[in-house]
């Protein structure tokens, strides 16, 4: 929902990097969501943690999107408005 929020900001704002931060994160969670059922689907429970080994990996890198986001005062949208005059 935050990434929502900073991709809508920046959409009207015509910012690309909010934009490119939500599609990415987007693009993880799919990864969470249907890899998990493709697997189970595809090949049972026969060597499961192989086949899920990117869910948690993409889970990582979203926390850790998250926090650099945060760190970087950048969550709700891609630029500060002092970073624009500099």
């Amino acid at each position: 929902m935050v990434y929502l929020v900073g991709f809508y900001n920046d959409l009207r704002q015509q910012r690309i990097e909010g934009v490119l931060r939500f599609f990415l994160v987007l693009g993880f969670l799919s990864i969470f969501i249907f890899v998990p059922i493709i697997s189970i689907i595809g090949d049972g429970d026969a060597d499961l943690a192989k086949h899920l080994f990117m869910v948690p990996v993409s889970i990582d890198l979203i926390v850790l999107l998250f926090i650099s986001d945060i760190l970087n005062h950048r969550l709700w949208h891609a630029y500060r408005e002092e970073d624009q005059d500099a």
